[in-house]
């Protein structure tokens, strides 16, 4: 009612998706095992938030870890509900999570105001915060069985009505991003086209 509406749900990985930390764990050593509580606690928030793509919200990731290990996970862990495919935008690298943010943002076309971080570190939580208020930031409780409870309660996005443009806004961002991502790699405008 008042226009503002969020977009996109901007995720950490390491102990917010899965248990652990990959560059240590591995890609089959996290912990998403579904005869586990942690790891069935990390497979429902990760149920939790296909749902919310399947609603039309934008999936993104930023994470500091190195591009291919964060990546793998989601390729090789048979017991991840979540694919690399289900993302618009996957930012793995070293460079500030408040950069990055603003890189999702461009990357999307869409307003930094559209955007929720949900992240478990409290000092990501709060660079964020200081940052880029216009962010709403997730204050991610200590318990993994509570995450989606404390997104849910927030009701970030909760839209007055659902277009069918809504439920398939994941397949066209990342459509836009694969147009520009061929536009600077052809110098030819034909190939380009022919390209697309």
């Amino acid at each position: 009612l008042k226009g503002m509406v969020r977009k996109c749900l901007v995720l950490d990985l390491d102990n917010t998706l899965w248990g652990g930390v990959v560059a240590d764990e591995g890609a089959q050593g996290i912990q998403v095992d579904p005869n586990n509580a942690v790891g069935e606690a990390y497979l429902s928030f990760q149920k939790y938030i296909l749902g919310l793509k399947k609603r039309g919200v934008i999936l993104a990731v930023i994470s500091k870890n190195d591009f291919e290990s964060a990546k793998e996970p989601f390729e090789v862990n048979e017991n991840m509900l979540l694919r690399f495919e289900d993302f618009s935008v996957f930012i793995a690298n070293w460079e500030s999570k408040a950069e990055n943010i603003e890189l999702v943002s461009r990357k999307l076309n869409i307003g930094i105001d559209s955007l929720v971080f949900f992240d478990d570190n409290p000092a990501e939580r709060e660079i964020i915060k200081m940052y880029h208020p216009e962010v709403l930031v997730v204050d991610v409780p200590p318990n993994v069985a509570d995450y989606a409870l404390a997104l849910e309660q927030l009701h970030p996005f909760e839209w007055l009505n659902l277009t069918e443009e809504d439920l398939k806004r994941t397949d066209t961002y990342k459509s836009n991003h694969q147009r520009e991502e061929l536009s600077v790699k052809y110098k030819n405008y034909q190939d380009y086209l022919n390209a697309l």
